[in-house]
């Protein structure tokens, strides 16, 4: 299996048979291709949400559509890192690993869709890093008012909260 490639990549990986739909902010709907075994073993509401799907998109051509809710997740960016981990368990080639922004949609991609529980440590850890610089400081309340669904620990909450 090849994991997902960049949206701008023309080519989907060989048998991919999932388009993870994205409502990118910048870029507006970004579709990258996947496979439904991947992303079902992966999460649980994934593993649903593609069981519901019955196997087509719309146009009915076979391939199955996952639709990213754009509360979770409204970047194609965080979504490929995210989707790249799945195949792969590291985070290589993240391109926001220091904006606390993306990290929080990736938090919450995790969280929301119940993805493997060390990238949301890893996306939690560096989204910390970050939090000293002024441009993220309206993250703080996002993070305290989210802290236990995005599953932040006490010790992490006291940080935030200072």
């Amino acid at each position: 299996w090849h994991p997902p490639a960049a949206a701008s990549d023309a080519q989907p990986p060989p048998a991919s048979d999932v388009q993870v739909l994205v409502e990118d902010a910048r870029q507006g709907p970004v579709r990258l291709h996947a496979h439904c075994v991947v992303l079902a073993a992966s999460s649980s509401v994934w593993h649903r949400a593609l069981r519901g799907a019955g196997g087509q998109d719309a146009a009915g051509s076979g391939t199955a559509e996952l639709k990213l809710d754009p509360k979770l997740c409204s970047s194609a960016d965080v979504a490929l890192v995210a989707l790249r981990f799945l195949y792969t368990g590291t985070v290589a080639e993240c391109s926001f690993g220091s904006n606390a922004h993306l990290l929080l949609q990736l938090a919450r991609l995790c969280s929301g869709c119940r993805l493997p529980t060390p990238l949301r440590f890893w996306a939690l850890d560096a989204m910390l890093a970050c939090l000293d610089e002024p441009e993220y400081a309206d993250v703080v309340p996002a993070l305290l008012m989210e802290a236990s669904t995005l599953g932040l620990e006490q010790e992490d909450r006291h940080f935030v909260a200072r």
